[in-house]
């Protein structure tokens, strides 16, 4: 009788699921009157991400056989085609340059090329066209898709069948459940409508040509797959499985970046503008030989220029505008590299916020920033980051300096033969505070945890420098007395801006960042720690079209294991809001 109980509570408990999944697919499956494109795509997204949703999900799912991946490969990401001018460069040397290509697989590029003397000697004239074609080809064996799967809603034999998405993967497994679990590209039907067919096929969209495959190949051998992702047919379901992770591989840098700077969009179009009152910032993400495949996401690469305004110093856990700094930077691949201009910009907007501003700046400066890899062993080891700036010239005298000493005034009289000299002194004392330099050093891995979120981990140490400059400012009047009568009276005032100390500080310094991609509205969040404070970020970002999102932010600073610096606050907030445009 029990185990009659227990079986009638699983079957209600499947059919319950069963249902909510269905009910979720179609809802991910019809744009919403009132949603944007691009947060009904993104939920779509974040519904096929998840193996649950195909294991109780009203839909089907199809295997491409080999002539229709073959067609969808090479429209989706096409082989490169060789250049003419690189077949002038000899057979014995191109062979030479395939081999070493071969050495360094998926890591390669022609910088790593040229590392091996044998090699530079080669990469001259009319060689260097086939080593930049080598390098393509490599790179596009890496990057192409092994399997791809059509989604459509649940198919009837012989009825046009509803597509809801292309499904692509790199995945080697021979469980379609753990390749349903991390797929490689989501491709919804709104795209798949937008995109043309494969060469030759007599459709006009890849939507028609992914339809009539399922149409003709519905009952062929090995395509329906719905059965085997459902679990169907098999004396035990498949076991669930809770945080499929994977570690994200350190020459995939472009992702590390990503996840740093909680960028959810995936960019359809290669140029990027961001607008907000602390940050403006442009890239570019073309590829270097102009060329994009058909549904290519260019930030996954990293960009190849771009150039920022921006407020803050995160390094220190000064954001914004509270660091009184501003830095004007140029960006390609890694590097960032800049100049820190001698103003504070929009400072002023922190008393707007209930901020007490404290800081002060100088004349220009260095800033810098990069993300590398670097292989110590053949296993995986992270990518390393590191940045520093320091700023030149005298502090400027801020009009929020701090009061160290009120203005005092006291009168003295002295004797001076036949006369007498009354001395009234008033005097002030006050700080401004200027981070001269500042250094990070960061060991970082990153992993992604069920397709779509993603955590990077940093650990290292930093230091930096901290000077107090102290305003002297005072007046002093001397009047000569003589048998009761001020005979001579002068004045004169003293204006004094120097640098009063120099302090270091140094520690360990860590940060964890978080982003979610595949969500209707993807969020994200950071949390670092240094020298004994600890800075929290939160964001979410609304995307308002495929191309154009909002994005709320918030960065929260205090010291956790120590009473505040005369420099810093209990605590320091503050919001932010960019807008984001990729066109």
């Amino acid at each position: 009788m029990m185990n009659i109980m227990i079986n009638k509570r699983k079957h209600t408990l499947r059919y319950y699921v069963h249902r909510l999944s269905t009910v979720l697919i179609v809802l991910c499956s019809v744009p919403v009157v009132g949603v944007s494109q691009g947060a009904s795509e993104a939920q779509l997204k974040s519904s096929l991400s998840k193996f649950k949703n195909y294991r109780y999900g009203n839909i089907s799912i199809f295997k491409l056989d080999d002539e229709s991946m073959n067609g969808v490969t090479q429209l989706l990401n096409p082989e490169p085609i060789q250049p003419e001018a690189s077949k002038k460069c000899s057979p014995a040397k191109q062979t030479q340059i395939d081999d070493k290509v071969q050495e360094l697989g998926c890591a390669v590029d022609l910088t790593a090329l040229q590392e091996d003397e044998e090699i530079k000697k080669v990469l001259r004239a009319e060689c260097i066209d086939y080593a930049k074609y080598a390098v393509n080809r490599m790179q596009w064996q890496c990057n192409k898709f092994k399997k791809a799967y059509v989604v459509t809603m649940r198919y009837q034999t012989g009825a046009q069948p509803k597509l809801v998405a292309l499904l692509t993967s790199n995945s080697e497994s021979p469980r379609l459940p753990t390749i349903l679990a991390s797929p490689r590209d989501i491709i919804t039907y709104t795209q798949l409508r937008q995109s043309g067919a494969p060469s030759g096929s007599p459709a006009k969209t890849l939507y028609e040509y992914l339809g009539n495959f399922v149409l003709q190949s519905s009952e062929a051998e090995g395509v329906n797959v719905t059965p085997e992702a459902q679990g169907l047919g098999d004396e035990v379901f498949w076991e669930k499985v809770y945080g499929l992770a994977a570690a994200v591989k350190e020459d995939d840098v472009a992702q590390y970046v990503r996840i740093s700077e909680g960028q959810a969009m995936e960019y359809k179009a290669p140029r990027e503008l961001i607008v907000s009152p602390d940050l403006i910032s442009y890239r570019d993400y073309s590829l270097s030989d102009g060329s994009a495949p058909a549904d290519s996401i260019y930030n996954r690469n990293l960009p190849k220029f771009g150039v920022e305004l921006r407020h803050g110093n995160d390094a220190v856990n000064q954001p914004g505008f509270f660091s009184e700094r501003v830095s004007l930077n140029a960006l390609w691949g890694v590097n960032r590299l800049g100049i820190i201009l001698p103003t504070n910009g929009l400072a002023s907007l922190s008393s707007s916020f209930g901020i007490q501003r404290r800081m002060t700046y100088a004349g220009f400066g260095i800033n810098a920033g990069f993300d590398f890899p670097w292989k110590v062993t053949n296993a995986g080891t992270g990518v390393f980051h590191i940045s520093g700036s320091y700023v030149f010239d005298d502090a400027k005298q801020s009009s929020h300096q701090r009061s160290v000493q009120p203005q005092q005034t006291f009168s003295v009289i002295e004797r001076r033969g036949a006369d007498s000299i009354r001395v009234t002194r008033t005097n002030t004392l006050a700080n401004d505070y200027l981070i001269r330099f500042n250094a990070q050093a960061h060991y970082s891995f990153a992993v992604g945890i069920d397709s779509g979120n993603f955590f990077r981990f940093r650990i290292g140490g930093g230091v930096y420098s901290r000077e107090v400059w102290q305003a002297d400012n005072g007046n002093t009047r001397e009047e000569t007395i003589r048998n009761g009568s001020v005979t001579r009276d002068t004045s004169f005032t003293k204006d004094n801006f120097t640098r009063f100390n120099t302090r270091f500080f140094g520690g360990i310094s860590a940060r964890v960042e978080y982003m979610s991609m595949y969500v209707s509205t993807p969020y994200g969040f950071s949390l670092q720690y240094f020298d004994e404070t600890m800075m929290g970020e939160a964001w979410l970002l609304v995307p308002i079209s495929t191309d154009v999102g909002l994005r709320f932010d918030g960065r929260l600073a205090a010291p956790i294991l120590r009473d505040p610096y005369e420099w810093e606050n209990q605590t320091l907030f503050v919001p932010s809001m960019r807008l984001i445009y990729n066109f």
